[in-house]
């Protein structure tokens, strides 16, 4: 029996964050999922099970996909495929009048953390908080949140919206309180009751699908128990009926050890970076985080020695754009569209070899 096709979109306006999605899905055995940079492919078939709009930067998503995008996708959604957003993907089908968000309204569910003014003693309201309209969206904690509903459990939060359930929302999980771990980023009283009693996973159907918002990264590597709850409720998404046709796996081939030397120069290029943070859109990168993306790809290259697998071309040239890219940071040529170029470049890379990686899993267990 075949697990569910999940589509996992890791584009523009996604964070580094669909990399531990990617370690979730493989380490829970969802060796069906793909992952696209581009959002035309994520649309382009009807037979996935779930679309994943990970964390990231909403508007930038929403502007990528466009008006005709978010329309395709809202009909995918009616007609049986299930939705999953992380942080700003649970923000991209909430109630909206502001472009292009409005094109995207599937629920009535409200946020609590938007407000008309900058909260004083919000810390770097420029990386905290994120103008929406006439009002701002902010960030009132960060790091680990207790949570209560189906299970009690802690999971870290980087931006996910507060909810305000409305009807037809099932609430799966309820912001509790403040844990030990999290760093709140106004007064811990007055956050502790903002967050008070607000959604934090909820569930929605649309037409004949259903949509999945979380707030908090259930898909964070180190929360075993948020982890487990994940895994049960993508297990609960219906996996569609439709013919096993079609999934290619493979192109031109390039030697492992080939391989193995690139991104070893582009694991040294990126360590050797000093730390540096680049906005690029709403979203803060820091150099550190381009690592994600290149040990991504050299963590599974160790298990993949005796695996014959062919690596398309593409691959590669994202790869060699990226050490391109890393070169020109280096010397000091840092700008917003630079660092944006790596980041895709770093992203598609890994994209492109996580499917080559799955397909070789999914074949493996013979699915």
């Amino acid at each position: 029996m075949r697990s569910h096709r999940i589509a996992v979109f890791t584009g523009p306006g996604a964070s580094n964050s669909w990399v531990w999605l990617a370690d979730f899905l493989e380490n829970n055995g969802f060796y069906e999922a793909r992952f696209h940079s581009d959002w035309e492919s994520i649309l382009d078939s009807d037979r996935n099970d779930i679309v994943v709009i990970p964390g990231g930067d909403t508007f930038r998503i929403a502007q990528l996909f466009g008006k005709d995008g978010l329309e395709t996708l809202k009909n995918r959604i009616s007609e049986g495929t299930g939705y999953v957003g992380i942080c700003a993907g649970a923000y991209l089908p909430l109630r909206s009048s502001v472009s292009p968000l409005s094109s995207f309204n599937l629920t009535d569910i409200r946020i609590s953390n938007l407000t008309s003014n900058v909260p004083d003693d919000l810390i770097d309201p420029d990386r905290y908080t994120v103008p929406y309209g006439c009002s701002l969206v902010y960030h009132p904690v960060r790091g680990a949140v207790s949570f209560s509903g189906d299970v009690s459990l802690e999971a870290p939060l980087y931006g996910g919206p507060f909810m305000i359930p409305q009807n037809g929302s099932r609430v799966r999980l309820i912001f509790e309180s403040l844990s030990s771990r999290s760093e709140p980023l106004i007064d811990r009283d007055r956050c502790e009751e903002l967050i008070s009693g607000k959604a934090g996973c909820i569930e929605y159907t649309f037409g004949e699908g259903r949509l999945l918002l979380l707030s908090p990264h259930l898909e964070h590597p180190e929360y075993p128990e948020a982890n487990e709850y994940l895994t049960r409720l993508l297990a609960d998404f219906p996996i569609r009926s439709y013919s096993e046709a079609g999934r290619p796996i493979g192109s031109r081939s390039v030697e492992l050890p080939q391989l193995k030397r690139i991104v070893a120069d582009l694991m040294a290029r990126s360590s050797a970076l000093d730390f540096h943070s680049w906005k690029v859109g709403i979203k803060y990168w820091e150099s550190e985080k381009m690592l994600f993306f290149v040990e991504a790809i050299r963590r599974r290259l160790k298990k993949l020695n005796r695996a014959e697998l062919k690596f398309s071309e593409e691959f590669l040239t994202h790869l060699k754009y990226a050490i391109q890219g890393l070169s020109s940071i280096s010397r000091g040529e840092d700008t917003p569209e630079s660092v944006d170029n790596l980041v895709q470049h770093l992203s598609s890379g890994a994209s492109v070899f996580l499917n080559q990686y799955f397909a070789h899993l999914e074949a493996e267990d013979g699915i």
